[in-house]
């Protein structure tokens, strides 16, 4: 299958609420001080930003791939070959644009050495972006965290469970998003009717 939750063994993948199009555009605006190059591609295909089941840290070429899924008209899905699903691109997409935008981060290997799940919406507000995150990250030990107020898909009950891998985890954030408008469960959010675009930055 060609979706994040059968490659990859950690993720992050933003969901922006402005159009394909406007994205486009405006991410050539948001990284015009380096050299970018996009190709268009007839399907989703995130093989093309990366093939090991591993993203990195810091890759020698940033890439990341931008479609509207068949599930969600003029939204736009944005994902990075950086591990953190390249957090300060969609941060600033969010402030500069005006516009809200999801970046939710899941752990799918089991044995993962250090398992993160991160629950984050950027709200434009006024002159700055509310940030709404909730995560739950392992190193060395347990930690739980959240900021701002909830958002009404959140069930805060779950983050008052003794055990803190019970308070936020792959199931409670894909839930929060079903909520919200995004089955990313559903195989055609991971399709299109128009051209992706596989942007390379360096």
């Amino acid at each position: 299958m060609n979706n994040p939750f059968e490659i990859y063994n950690q993720f992050s993948i933003g969901i922006i609420e402005d159009t394909l199009e406007n994205c486009c555009q405006n991410f050539k605006e948001l990284l015009k001080k380096g050299s970018v190059n996009v190709a268009e591609l007839k399907e989703v295909n995130f093989y093309a930003v990366c093939d090991t089941p591993d993203l990195q840290n810091t890759p020698d070429e940033s890439r990341f791939l931008l479609y509207e899924p068949l599930t969600n008209e003029n939204k736009t899905v944005f994902f990075s070959n950086l591990n953190d699903g390249w957090y300060t691109a969609v941060y600033n997409y969010s402030r500069l644009f005006y516009v809200n935008a999801y970046l939710p981060g899941f752990t799918i290997r089991k044995d993962h050495p250090e398992p993160a799940y991160f629950f984050r919406y950027f709200q434009r507000a006024d002159k700055e972006v509310i940030e709404r995150i909730v995560y739950l990250i392992k190193e060395g030990k347990w930690t739980f965290y959240e900021q701002s107020t909830p958002l009404e898909v959140e069930n805060t009950g779950n983050y008052l469970k003794r055990k803190k891998v019970e308070r936020i985890n792959n199931e409670i954030i894909l839930s929060y998003l079903k909520k919200a408008g995004y089955d990313l469960l559903n195989e055609s959010f991971y399709r299109t009717s128009k051209t992706a675009y596989l942007i390379k930055y360096k």
